[in-house]
């Protein structure tokens, strides 16, 4: 690949996953007029090797960060990998898993909450959040349900869906959506145990 196709194959991989698209910062340093740039791709930062021109250095921090993009541990590598999974999230008690699957390199996220959630009005980019207009109790919960429900028939790529929550109803959800629906689906307390029993 040519040094000025880096920040072009950067920016379609963002692309196809369809997460936010490269950010470069670039600073010209005072004595040597050199140009250092950093990128941020998936809430991380990959710096390049300084050089003469700004579009040079840019180039060096796209081919950083495509490299880290082979690394196992690399977020954008995980999407490849969970890019069949599903991830529903209840937020009335699982606060910080969106940020959490966000960092794993998750693709897929939705997430729930009601209208007397103070998550309410919380946005992240990439996620779709449902919030239900009922205040009663379990409102999200069978919000989550029923859209677990249209997405089994409206997402055949989909091979799994995982909810994560710690709510009673998680495992009810479970067990109806397998045993009455046949919707592959599990539901885990926390992100990192869902994560964990993937890579099993």
């Amino acid at each position: 690949m040519q040094q000025e196709n880096y920040k072009g194959a950067l920016q379609e991989i963002c692309q196809k996953h369809k997460i936010k698209f490269p950010d470069y910062q670039s600073v010209r340093d005072a004595k040597t007029s050199w140009w250092s740039s950093t990128v941020v791709v998936f809430g991380q930062i990959h710096q390049g090797e300084s050089s003469k021109r700004k579009v040079d250095a840019e180039a060096s921090a796209a081919k950083v960060a495509l490299a880290c993009r082979e690394a196992p541990t690399s977020p954008l590598a995980k999407r490849d990998r969970h890019q069949d999974i599903c991830f529903l999230v209840d937020l009335e008690n699982m606060q910080l898993a969106v940020d959490d699957l966000i960092a794993a390199g998750v693709m897929m996220i939705y997430a729930f909450s009601s209208v007397a959630s103070s998550l309410a009005t919380k946005k992240w980019p990439d996620v779709k959040h449902y919030v239900s207009r009922s205040s009663r109790q379990d409102a999200s919960d069978i919000l989550l349900l029923i859209k677990l429900y249209k997405f089994s028939k409206t997402k055949s790529h989909v091979k799994l869906f995982i909810i994560i929550t710690k709510d009673h109803i998680g495992k009810t959800i479970e067990d109806v959506a397998m045993l009455d629906e046949k919707i592959p689906v599990r539901c885990y307390p926390s992100v990192m145990l869902a994560l964990e029993k993937l890579h099993e």
